[in-house]
């Protein structure tokens, strides 16, 4: 009865740091405001770091959040706002993708509690946020996402869950 309402106070706190910070914390952090500032200049990911390092490939992975801030930048949002609020998304997806896995097997209301109380007392999860690598996090909850449509798709073969199962399997490096 009350899980959407779990799932959103589990999700909602991860707002805070959008009240009561103006940047986001860690090197990794500081990263993804320079390659958001870089796609929302360009409308498009880099080549390089230019102007920063312009001889220094920018690669092909690990630009998921960057991509997503970028965006938010190209449409006028300041890089280091777009990089907080992907942090907020960030915990929020990990949340919604642990609820659709345990959903398998557990009721509603448990699987929310139980994915909000995973999340919220994961410590090594919640230490990320302090050095920039909630990436990783984002590229969990896509593998979690991954793993649920697998299942799906093993039950019950199709074109139709074939597809959105590569797609979660083929972002995985690309988010992280």
């Amino acid at each position: 009865v009350y899980k959407r309402q779990v799932l959103a106070l589990g999700c909602i706190v991860y707002a805070t740091p959008l009240l009561t910070q103006h940047v986001p914390r860690g090197v990794d952090a500081s990263r993804y405001v320079t390659m958001a500032r870089l796609i929302g200049r360009d409308g498009c990911f880099p080549a390089t770091w230019a102007p920063f390092a312009p001889t220094i490939g920018s690669g092909g992975s690990n630009h998921g959040l960057s991509g997503l801030a970028g965006a938010a930048v190209f449409m006028g949002v300041s890089a280091e706002a777009a990089v907080l609020a992907t942090t907020q998304l960030t915990f929020s997806c990990l949340i919604l993708a642990l609820y659709f896995v345990l959903r398998m097997t557990a009721r509603r209301f448990v699987a929310a509690v139980l994915a909000v109380g995973c999340v919220w007392l994961w410590w090594c999860g919640q230490y990320t946020y302090t050095w920039g690598g909630f990436a990783t996090l984002l590229g969990m909850s896509v593998a979690l996402v991954a793993t649920r449509l697998m299942v799906e798709l093993l039950r019950l073969p199709s074109l139709a869950g074939a597809v959105p199962f590569g797609l979660c399997l083929a972002g995985i490096p690309l988010v992280h």
